[in-house]
């Protein structure tokens, strides 16, 4: 008889995944070895790297670890929030038109001619004009998202309000300003988050609410993940998030992400339901 080593068998350990929303604090950003250690209870053999280079492109990968507000939704959590910006400015693969990003952090697409012109940005056969100023530039690759991550977290106010029926740029316009410099930019491919930082330091102890999720790599295996797109911690009203992610998973993205808009709560897996398990199983011989 021949059955090669053996060995004890033991219990799975258990790793619970959530869905849903919860209000978040940023505990960190692109923390170093020793801190993400500290905050996941775990032991990694590098320190993490934050730049690359991809196809002759550099980028950066900003990093925002998490926590949510155990008190408020009885889950004490904690994981991250990642966004890659990349050297290049976002050009539309099929219109051709680059995104443009004004001080607001409001965003509109353009012509290379129109944006070296400064000019008017005009929608539906010249007759509609672009909700954006004429004090725009072009946008790196992922950076609207990054900026209005932090235009939430900070709790900028929207430069646009309604009163008497229309919407108005509001009297104070100079404190819904949200962009970065291009200088500011640049230094992310280097290794220096300074930026990013001193954005979070503006507000250090606000929340946002976060979408948890889970994603489902090739090999079947579940992954906590958290969606880019948050809402401001006094929103209560999902809808919007829920209709983002509709339209994406309608156009082929997200296949293998699953999302709850609800309160926190822990992931399930509903099991199949069988009325007789040996109903179909028959001898090979």
């Amino acid at each position: 008889m021949a059955f090669g080593k053996v060995a004890q068998s033991t219990e799975a350990v258990e790793i619970k995944r959530y869905v849903g929303v919860a209000p978040v604090k940023v505990l960190a950003v692109n923390p170093d070895k020793a801190t993400l250690e500290k905050y996941f209870n775990t032991t990694l053999e590098n320190e993490p790297t934050y730049t690359g280079d991809n196809d002759g492109i550099k980028y950066a990968r900003i990093d925002f670890i998490i926590a949510t507000d155990a008190e408020k939704c009885g889950i004490d959590l904690k994981s991250r929030i990642t966004f890659f910006i990349r050297n290049q400015y976002n050009k539309g693969s099929r219109s051709g038109k680059y995104q443009v990003i004004d001080e607001y952090g409001r965003e509109a697409w353009a012509t290379d001619s129109v944006i070296q012109a400064k000019g008017k940005i005009m929608y539906k056969d010249d007759t509609v004009e672009a909700n954006i100023t004429q004090n725009y530039r072009p946008a790196y690759v992922g950076e609207l998202e990054l900026t209005d991550f932090l235009r939430k977290f900070v709790n900028i106010p929207e430069v646009m309000e309604y009163v008497n029926g229309t919407w108005v740029m509001r009297s104070d316009a100079d404190k819904c300003e949200c962009r970065f410099d291009d200088e500011d930019i640049i230094k992310l491919f280097k290794n220096d988050f300074t930026p990013i930082k001193e954005a979070i330091a503006l507000q250090p102890n606000n929340k946002v609410k976060a979408l948890f999720g889970i994603r489902t790599d090739k090999d079947g295996r579940e992954f906590q993940d958290v969606y880019t797109t948050v809402l401001k911690n006094n929103s209560s009203n999902y809808k919007a998030i829920e209709e983002e992610i509709k339209d994406r998973k309608n156009n082929g993205g997200l296949a293998n992400r699953t999302y709850e808009f609800c309160e926190l709560k822990e992931y399930v897996v509903v099991p199949t339901s069988f009325e007789d398990p040996l109903e179909n199983v028959k001898s090979p011989w």
